[in-house]
């Protein structure tokens, strides 16, 4: 599993944008998709599965593109991103 430490080694401008119950999110330049958003869910239930559902399944451009998903190392827990 990927460290949050070892993924930002790849990242620029890396900067938090918000932190809440369920989630945190993250602002960074991605070397190949340039301006992307992170987030990172601390648990997955069905609200957080719907939101990820829906980001996958609409090809709109007032909804972000979800280039990749996995699970993340942040904080000491596992999270899914």
């Amino acid at each position: 599993m990927l460290d949050f430490d070892e993924m930002k080694l790849t990242l620029k401008n890396v900067r938090q944008l918000a932190r809440g119950g369920q989630k945190v999110v993250f602002s960074a330049i991605h070397p190949q998709f340039g301006n992307v958003v992170i987030k990172l869910f601390f648990k997955m239930d069905a609200r957080s599965q719907r939101e990820i559902d829906i980001s996958e399944n609409l090809a709109l451009n007032c909804i972000p593109m979800i280039y990749e998903t996995g699970q993340i190392l942040y904080e000491g827990a596992n999270t899914l991103s």
